[in-house]
């Protein structure tokens, strides 16, 4: 298929099969089962990376489809708030009224109250789900001024409560979080790439709402927040973990849009050398979303070839995620394999570039699951706006 009729292929199968009523992104399906209400850890992530796509495709086409798509995934993140009647997000949301088949026993759940306690929370939320949260409504933001008191709606109350708790991630209990510690210090500086994270929030919050986390900024230039923006992957390694370069190449776009728009030249001077190193680190990968991040900053050849990377890894991508779910995974290899050849993951760009799959024919087992293609969708649409 050409990219324009995969990235039609793959937003209708996301519209027929994998939109939940809520407006929540259903990921992952069992084929042959009743869609919508299924396990899903990362439901709140990748609603957030749908909800960027489909900004960014309303930016580029005018499309009012695009546009009903956001407002139905805004209600959902609106809907988290409502459920349990805190301003925090769960991993999903599942109609239920009590515990459900296939719960997972290990992750605390939560029932909803009042009108809304027909719904279970999955909670234990990492910092992943309010990254990708934060990166989709403030693309939103950006293209839909009409929603913005609604974004606003959502948006504050969570930061507020995020700097209540110390600036961690907390739970519905008021228990941090398994991942929810975003402190991590080497004497009297950061020295986790987390720290990062907050940054691009809390603009984002400044964004929204000027003047009101003027306070938090300069607290984190105290303790040295502007080095970890800078020098973003210290710590991980060449042979990184693929899932956090994804989230904080992410979280990079976010600062990068937010800090341009609120003319923070202090703060995008900063992003930019941090998305460069980011581009030194692992661009040779050849993942699209930091090609075409990369191609923001860069100029003539360099700005080029991040294009001409990112558009060949995107031209391979498959033209449908119907797998076996016995598939496994191989060693990792000294060198970038074929987007093909990798095992199938909720979302590609999270995956390490230097894994190949192989069927294990001894196992016997005809159930498929289907992916989105989410992460084509929102690759495909970053391509059209850098190019």
């Amino acid at each position: 298929m050409r990219l324009k009729e995969k990235a039609r292929y793959y937003l209708q199968n996301i519209e027929k099969y994998h939109f939940g009523r809520e407006g929540f992104l259903n990921y992952r399906e069992r084929i042959g089962t009743t869609p919508w209400y299924n396990r899903q850890a990362d439901q709140t992530a990748w609603t957030g990376l749908f909800l960027a796509a489909e900004a960014l495709r309303y930016h580029i086409t005018k499309k009012t489809g695009a546009k009903a798509n956001c407002e139905r995934m805004l209600n959902f993140f609106e809907l988290q708030h409502k459920i349990f009647g805190l301003p925090l997000l769960s991993r999903c949301i599942h109609k239920s009224a009590g515990p459900y088949p296939g719960e997972n026993l290990d992750r605390k759940h939560f029932q909803g109250t009042g009108e809304y306690s027909d719904y279970r929370l999955a909670a234990d939320v990492s910092p992943d789900q309010y990254t990708y949260a934060f990166h989709g409504m403030a693309l939103a933001w950006m293209f839909f001024p009409d929603f913005r008191e609604q974004i606003r709606r959502i948006v504050i109350p969570m930061l507020d409560r995020i700097k209540r708790d110390d600036y961690d991630i907390h739970d519905f209990d008021g228990e941090e979080t398994t991942h929810g510690s975003l402190r991590v210090w080497l004497g009297p500086v950061p020295a986790s790439f987390y720290s990062t994270l907050k940054y691009a929030w809390f603009m984002f919050g400044e964004l929204i709402d000027p003047g009101r986390y003027k306070r938090t900024f300069w607290k984190f230039r105290l303790h040295l927040y502007d080095w970890l923006i800078t020098w973003p992957l210290v710590g991980l390694g060449r042979f990184k973990k693929a899932s956090n370069v994804f989230y904080l190449n992410t979280n990079l776009f976010t600062l990068l849009i937010v800090s341009a728009k609120l003319k923070n030249a202090h703060i995008h001077k900063r992003a930019v050398k941090g998305a460069g190193f980011l581009w030194d680190s692992v661009g040779s990968d050849g993942v699209p979303p930091i090609c075409f991040l990369a191609a923001h900053f860069l100029e003539g050849k360099d700005r080029k070839e991040a294009i001409e990377k990112g558009m060949r890894t995107l031209n391979n991508f498959p033209d449908d995620k119907k797998y076996y779910i016995d598939i496994k995974e191989e060693k990792k290899r000294a060198y970038v394999v074929s987007i093909r050849e990798r095992p199938v993951s909720t979302v590609y760009w999270k995956s390490s570039s230097f894994e190949r799959e192989f069927r294990n024919s001894d196992l016997k087992c005809s159930e498929k699951l289907e992916y989105t293609g989410v992460d084509f969708l929102y690759a495909y649409w970053l391509s059209k706006l850098v190019a």
